[in-house]
């Protein structure tokens, strides 16, 4: 028996042969749903007005719902203790019916405010490069964690929710940060932090001094009288006699850089979480009117569709059900 070997040129035709397949059946499938709403038009078309009239007036004006979303710094909790923490507000319980587990009894606001903001959820903050530079917020969920370059910071998170009234996002949001940051274990992680951001701070200022001071000892104080000196420009250095005096300069340097990190990190220390760039609220509704339309159009054509197949074949679909096997 002849083994015919399988080429590359012979694969992809394959595959394309398999997609002019796919595409045919698509088409033969969309023209016998055009057929089947034609005659049954009289199906059809209450289902899809009756559809459509609902979903505009789930976006009609006084339904908006619109997106609040934000980027939060952990000053000493990690991203998982926080997420804990949070979790009761994500898995609240409905704010219609009394619990010690929704929104009300857990942030302590009012029942209009509690069903004006819904859908609370926490999110990763994401670092592409895995430099421990904050680069988004993975909203969506569709960050893989295969990628060994994907990494999921500590420092960072996000988390959003959806708001019915604008008036009331910034005291909804200042109670969810209460909540939080009142926290005993979140508390406990940050005043670690600070103390040790405040040590590390001090430690460099004493270092720059002593490098200062030495640096002067050097200049001022040892005195090389009449010593032929040379300079060398390449390793920042002086040679005095048969002794070499290194300059301190780009240590000096570096040391003052890391402070003003140190620093730059210490002046956001406020508190466990902060959320430095404020709260977005996305202008668009999440229930537009064209969209929300739109998905009326194509469900009610769906549904009346498959309430005309139903229809149209019950005596086979009847006789298959009642058959015996």
């Amino acid at each position: 028996m002849e083994n015919k070997e399988t080429s590359l040129w012979d694969l992809c035709l394959r595959f394309f042969n398999w997609l002019v397949d796919v595409f045919k059946k698509c088409l033969s499938f969309l023209g016998a749903m055009l057929q089947l709403s034609v005659r049954k038009w009289w199906i059809v078309a209450p289902v899809v007005i009756l559809l459509f009239a609902f979903f505009i007036y789930m976006a009609r004006p006084t339904n908006k719902w619109y997106s609040v979303s934000a980027m939060a710094m952990l000053n000493g909790p990690t991203t998982e203790m926080t997420m804990e923490v949070m979790a009761p507000l994500v898995k609240a319980h409905n704010p219609h019916f009394p619990s010690p587990y929704n929104m009300q009894s857990l942030l302590g606001i009012t029942d209009s405010m509690a069903m004006d903001n819904i859908h609370f959820k926490t999110y990763y903050a994401v670092d592409c490069m895995n430099d421990s530079t904050f680069d988004y917020v993975d909203f969506s969920g569709s960050g893989s964690m295969t990628d060994t370059m994907y990494m999921r910071m500590r420092d960072y998170m996000g988390f959003g929710f959806a708001t019915h009234n604008l008036k009331t996002v910034r005291e909804f949001t200042d109670s969810v940060l209460s909540f939080v940051n009142n926290n005993p274990l979140m508390q406990n992680a940050y005043l670690a932090y600070k103390k040790n951001l405040e040590l590390e701070s001090r430690f460099c200022e004493e270092q720059i001094k002593r490098l200062d001071s030495l640096t002067l000892e050097f200049y001022f104080h040892q005195g090389i009288g009449d010593v032929q000196t040379q300079y060398n420009r390449a390793t920042t250095s002086f040679l005095v006699g048969k002794r070499e005096v290194k300059l301190l300069h780009n240590e000096i340097l570096q040391l003052i850089d890391h402070k003003a990190q140190v620093d730059h990190k210490l002046s956001l220390c406020t508190a466990p979480v902060v959320v430095p760039s404020g709260f977005t609220i996305n202008n668009k509704a999440d229930n537009g009117l064209l969209k929300y339309g739109i998905y009326g159009l194509i469900l009610g054509y769906l549904i009346g569709c498959l309430l005309a197949a139903l229809i149209e074949n019950w005596s086979a679909l009847w006789h298959w059900l009642t058959r015996k096997a």
